[in-house]
């Protein structure tokens, strides 16, 4: 099969999990109005963005595997209507299904997020995909870009709404700074994708058992 035709069916593959994706998200938002209706007495200043967030998003075909991410949010000033925004792919495919087949590394995004309402934000995020080389840095294959918006369910359940974009190196050439020239269309863009994230809690530590006697 040539590589045109490869990326074709790769990005038909896309689409289909976008559309599942779409779906999943209108599931959620019923999910979300019913939450907020029960929570409405909570007071939103109580319900903070800043802090470690986590989503497992089920399998979905011809994916097997479940997609695992990681968020950090930091306040960057002190009523945190602005956060540094750090997420890791725990497992993620830095080939994207193929398309950028010799990407055998991917790094985390950072970007920043923006309060826009009581309980609501809109963020961007960045990150690259490179082929590794011996005794030199890696190569870039394309810039990967996030933006969406999150909504506070409760202090510590969050649902957002995505867009992925992915630029290839050609995108960033005037100047070649590290972001996608101004104007410039992205390869592929791809969305909206929704989920639900968690807030890590404190956990209690694990009880081991007691040393054996004598």
């Amino acid at each position: 099969m040539s590589t045109k035709r490869k990326n074709q069916r790769n990005i038909a593959l896309l689409a289909l999990i976008t559309l599942t994706a779409l779906l999943l998200t209108a599931s959620l938002s019923v999910i979300t109005e019913s939450s907020l209706a029960q929570d409405s007495e909570e007071p939103w200043s109580g319900w903070p963005l800043a802090g470690s967030w986590i989503t497992w998003i089920p399998e979905m075909e011809p994916i097997t595997e479940p997609a695992i991410i990681q968020d950090t949010l930091t306040p960057l000033d002190p009523a945190g209507d602005r956060l540094a925004y750090r997420q890791q792919y725990t497992n993620g495919d830095p080939t994207f299904l193929s398309i950028y087949p010799e990407a055998d590394n991917a790094s985390h995004l950072i970007g920043e997020a923006v309060k826009t309402g009581r309980n609501t934000y809109e963020y961007t995020i960045i990150g690259y995909g490179f082929k590794t080389q011996p005794a030199n840095r890696g190569q870039l294959k394309y810039i990967f870009v996030t933006s969406g918006t999150t909504t506070l369910i409760d202090r510590n359940t969050r649902q957002d709404t995505v867009y992925l974009s992915l630029y290839g190196p050609d995108k960033d050439v005037n100047p070649a700074d590290g972001l996608p020239d101004e104007g410039t269309e992205p390869d592929l863009c791809i969305g909206p994708f929704g989920g639900v994230m968690k807030r890590v809690p404190l956990m209690p530590p694990c009880v081991p058992p007691p040393p054996p006697e004598g």
